[in-house]
């Protein structure tokens, strides 16, 4: 749902009033950044990011699992949800990068520009998602 903040401001002086508004100002959206599917095929990682309302402020980032098979799969189950600061820039591929190291084990690493980066372990069997602040640069380890 997007997030919305308003501004009003009145100017007063003698008989008459100036009002000035702007509605809408800073809108956040959530669109999906990629979808991760599990070597196998029978399960998917979703990631979406919500853009920051306002200048510099951080992305939320949003990690959930859909698998086939499930009676519930038409809806996605949320794994995690985590703040992705980059210096007020749009994310791009090298912010979130994707490695499985199993077909039942996604390893992202959220890279941002004001903060340690964040390794996140999913494991698509137990369904859980476990978040480590290291370093995850060029050629990153598992």
């Amino acid at each position: 749902m997007p997030f919305r903040r308003g501004i009003a401001v009145t100017i007063a002086a003698g008989f008459f009033a100036v009002s000035l508004g702007a509605c809408d100002l800073f809108e956040s959206e959530r669109s999906v950044f990629a979808t991760y599917r599990a070597p196998q095929g029978e399960s998917e990682v979703v990631v979406e990011v919500e853009e920051p309302g306002a200048a510099f402020a951080p992305h939320t980032i949003y990690v959930s699992l859909s698998r086939k098979g499930d009676a519930e799969s038409s809806v996605p189950m949320s794994l995690l949800e985590t703040q992705l600061a980059n210096d007020g820039a749009s994310l791009n591929p090298s912010n979130i990068r994707a490695r499985w190291e199993t077909p039942q084990r996604l390893w992202l690493c959220l890279h941002g520009e004001e903060q340690a980066d964040q390794l996140l372990s999913i494991d698509i069997s137990a369904a859980r998602a476990v978040v480590q602040t290291r370093e995850c640069g060029d050629g990153w380890e598992l």
